[in-house]
């Protein structure tokens, strides 16, 4: 299949050679084949199906119809999981990581550099400051476990921030697209650049306004090739980590978001291609997502967590949480989190709903409601 000029060249999709595909009709769901990409040009894509995609007795393939060929993220992902374990226990290029991961060989840390974050000491608290601090002095490794509301993804961009500002580079990665867009839009408050793989359907609007607007310009493959190899912030989803990219590019840093919600050996994936990463999550929240029938399976175990419990010295706790007031934050403090939790400010303490235009005349004072809607 190929691309007329008007539509965004193929190569910036992302598609490699021998990748699982399923093959749709525009504008519907129905997948009429599935197989893989044999072969890929900048205009071009020619794929392998499992059977014919012509309607009933039809034999010659209709070149008017539109097809959609779509990645197939559960095989390419099964893929990925053997994939990613193979290299690092095979290839001496991983042993490193390897030591990190599998031995639990403790990270080491520089002297804190405080004059790196001195920009954000009023825009951050105190427990965001010093996860900055200890990413920046970081040799391997860094566990930022974040509490419900102490603002990871605020903490997340001004990290990135701050490592730009020291000439580093950075990958980008979350389990779900949601996140990973959560953390561009504030890189595009703050004005960064970030190159973003992946289908733009799956985006967030204003990103996707953005990567469609960049896509559109590269018409030839000098301009895709200086697009993605001189991005310093390149993004993308745990599973995305299999795009072209990363077969010519490494990066000073990989900072993974919703890290407690992604399992080992997908993980590993994108830590391949960065000298130092840092592990964003909080395993008391939700586990590692992963479908599982058998009754009798192993419970899958985060990374994250796995590093938690190795080296318990290199999380930097988020603590002081701006989502909840006193009395609904004691509730979670007493049943997950031993009392580490803290509301930010006497503002959140005290913090309380307003329902207006409520008629509690018309009930009763002992009325459930009534107590119910009590701002206090």
């Amino acid at each position: 299949m190929e691309n007329s000029p008007s539509f965004i060249p193929l190569a910036s999709y992302g598609y490699v050679d021998g990748e699982p595909i399923i093959v749709t009709r525009h504008n519907s769901f129905h997948p009429l084949a599935i197989g893989f990409v044999l072969h890929t040009t900048k205009s071009s894509i020619t794929v392998y199906c499992d059977k014919p995609l012509q309607k009933g007795q039809q034999t010659v393939f209709d070149e008017k119809t539109l097809y959609n060929i779509e990645k197939d993220s559960y095989s390419s992902g099964m893929s990925s999981i053997r994939g990613n374990l193979f290299e690092m226990f095979v290839d001496p290029t991983y042993s490193r990581l390897k030591q990190l991961i599998v031995d639990t060989k403790p990270p080491g840390y520089y002297p804190y550099q405080p004059e790196y974050i001195e920009k954000y000491q009023k825009e951050l608290n105190s427990d965001q400051v010093h996860a900055l601090l200890k990413v920046n002095a970081s040799q391997d490794y860094t566990l930022l476990l974040g509490m419900p509301g102490t603002g990871k993804t605020t903490t997340i961009a001004c990290m990135i921030e701050m490592l730009l500002k020291r000439g580093k580079s950075i990958l980008v990665v979350a389990y779900t697209h949601s996140a990973v867009d959560n953390i561009l839009l504030k890189l595009v408050d703050k004005e960064i650049e970030f190159v973003r793989l992946g289908s733009v359907k799956k985006m967030h609007p204003r990103i996707r306004d953005i990567v469609e607007s960049e896509r559109e310009a590269l018409d030839n493959l000098e301009k895709i090739s200086i697009y993605y190899d001189s991005a310093r912030v390149v993004a993308t989803t745990a599973l995305g980590a299999n795009h072209p990219i990363f077969t010519r590019r490494r990066f000073d840093y990989c900072i993974v978001d919703e890290s407690s919600q992604i399992v080992l050996p997908i993980c590993i994936g994108p830590l391949k291609f960065s000298d130092k990463f840092v592990l964003v999550g909080d395993h008391y929240q939700l586990p590692p997502l992963f479908a599982q029938s058998d009754e009798n399976h192993v419970e899958p175990v985060s990374l994250f967590k796995h590093l938690c419990e190795a080296n318990p010295q290199a999380i930097t706790y988020l603590s002081l949480q701006y989502r909840m007031n006193q009395d609904i934050m004691l509730l979670t403090n007493h049943l997950v989190y031993e009392y580490r939790l803290l509301c930010a400010n006497e503002s959140v303490a005290k913090k309380q709903l307003e329902i207006p235009n409520v008629h509690l005349q018309e009930c009763d004072s002992q009325c459930w409601i009534n107590q119910v809607l009590k701002e206090k």
